[in-house]
């Protein structure tokens, strides 16, 4: 499907955010993922923060890779009223509307907070009465690029809990530390009646994974959006 981006604004030095016009009616569930594609065939996947609902737009986030192709591009090519080709939705990591009673426990990392803000406004515009408890981990502060408007859902929405977590050498006051997932599965003693999702380092959504089923939660209630990356980090030589 061709689409139009509408606007491209820097949330911190490193993570942009695109909103995105699609040419023909574009159906998804907030928290799935499309494809990207450039007009040399190359694909990259990045998760929707929007709510079909709520947004005329498709919001996705996009944190710049060193020697990223796509990332790089979008940072430094890619201009408001550009045309881009998008691919899907896909992912099955989305809110269940049949679980209005329900805690929810969002743990991401990074650009990984995409799908879980897309998955929490979903299911508080639909009347979600459970508790929802988000996550939010990064290394530094400026890691953590959507707190202000998190915070504001805190207000809106009693239901609603929010916790950020630096894992960096500096603690941040009124932020928690150490490693998310550490940090949000300490908190709680049983999830078994829980909806679990996990998105961001693969490393953290296997490690998450693990400890949300050692607390109980099954495994088919447990969600998952690992964000693999292409290794292009490294110079080539």
């Amino acid at each position: 499907i061709q689409a139009v981006v509408q606007k491209k604004e820097l949330l911190s030095p490193d993570i942009c955010r695109l909103l995105i016009e699609p040419a023909n009616l574009f159906e998804y569930h907030p928290g799935q993922f499309i494809n990207v594609r450039r007009d040399d065939g190359l694909i990259r996947s990045y998760s929707l923060a929007s709510v079909p609902d709520e947004d005329y737009f498709l919001e996705i986030h996009v944190r710049r890779m060193q020697n990223g192709e796509m990332s790089n591009w979008i940072f430094d090519d890619l201009g408001e009223g550009d045309e881009i080709t998008i691919q899907g939705p896909e992912g099955a990591s989305y809110y269940q509307a049949d679980t209005l009673q329900e805690s929810l426990l969002l743990v991401g990392t990074g650009t990984g907070l995409a799908p879980l803000i897309g998955i929490a406004r979903d299911a508080l515009y639909k009347g979600h009465t459970g508790d929802i408890h988000l996550f939010h981990g990064g290394r530094s502060e400026s890691d953590i690029y959507w707190h202000d408007n998190l915070l504001e859902l805190c207000n809106e929405f009693p239901n609603f809990f929010y916790n950020a977590s630096i894992s960096g050498h500096d603690p941040v006051p009124g932020m928690l530390y150490g490693r998310v997932h550490k940090v949000a599965f300490s908190l709680f003693d049983n999830l078994s009646d829980w909806r679990i999702y996990l998105a961001g380092l693969p490393e953290m959504v296997r490690a998450g994974q693990i400890a949300a089923e050692r607390l109980g939660a099954k495994p088919e209630y447990i969600f998952t959006d690992p964000f693999q990356c292409k290794d292009l980090r490294k110079e080539e030589t």
